[in-house]
């Protein structure tokens, strides 16, 4: 019975020499998830994998995911009760304001809409809609 691995890569996984071990550890395929590579980056991410090794690359399009944008920290705590702007341009993340990926997602936001943040850790209700961001509580 052959074996075969799927690696999945990231930037991390893209310097230090971590594709060609990978490949003599006898990597069968290299998978690039979606969910997770900005579609700008890409190409640079594939050219990267591509001039280190032969193994061949899949791309998981799971499907479209609403995403945040960049966090200031690691871990965001949201309290309860709290006003939360989704902006329509790309703000540090924090406790109090988000931008969503893509960016223009927030414009078929309406009052009375739910959000879902982090995998249903946090619900938030759209109670406000302005000319440069939504608010939420």
């Amino acid at each position: 019975m052959t074996k075969e691995i799927l690696c999945t890569v990231g930037s991390a996984s893209l310097t230090g020499g971590i594709v060609p071990r990978l490949t003599a550890l006898g990597v069968s395929l290299f998978r690039i998830n979606l969910s997770h590579t900005h579609l700008a980056d890409l190409e640079h991410v594939v050219e990267t994998i591509r001039a280190q090794t032969t193994i061949p690359i899949c791309l998981d399009t799971e499907g479209a995911q609403i995403r945040t944008g960049d966090l200031i920290s690691s871990e965001v705590l949201v309290r309860e009760n709290t006003l939360l702007k989704f902006h329509r341009s790309r703000v540090p993340g924090d406790p109090y304001n988000f931008n969503l990926y893509p960016l223009d997602i927030v414009d078929l936001l309406a009052p009375g809409d739910l959000i879902n943040i982090d995998f249903n850790a946090v619900l938030v209700h759209v109670v406000d809609k302005r000319r440069e961001f939504y608010t939420a509580a």
